[in-house]
């Protein structure tokens, strides 16, 4: 996810810097517009990545039969439950 997010951030600075170059005549929109799509697809391999990691954890919850985050309703662990 450190990745994704990453990757987002550079192409949000990518497209800002693309758009001052553009805006100062330094650039054409063709070099604008791919900034913009780039950063787009970052944006959906971002979303991918979430859904990846909460199918995984969902995947992992369904294997060990029983929440990854503790039911905040009942915080008593017994000790059988600790064992498992």
């Amino acid at each position: 996810m450190q990745l994704s997010e990453a990757h987002l951030t550079a192409a949000r600075k990518q497209v800002d810097s693309q758009a001052a170059s553009f805006a100062a005549g330094n650039t054409d929109r063709l070099a604008l517009t791919q900034a913009r799509a780039d950063y787009q697809a970052s944006g959906i391999a971002h979303l991918d990545a979430l859904v990846a990691a909460h199918q995984a954890a969902g995947a992992l919850e369904d294997a060990i039969q029983r929440p990854l985050i503790p039911d905040v309703a009942n915080t008593t662990v017994t000790e059988q439950e600790i064992r498992r």
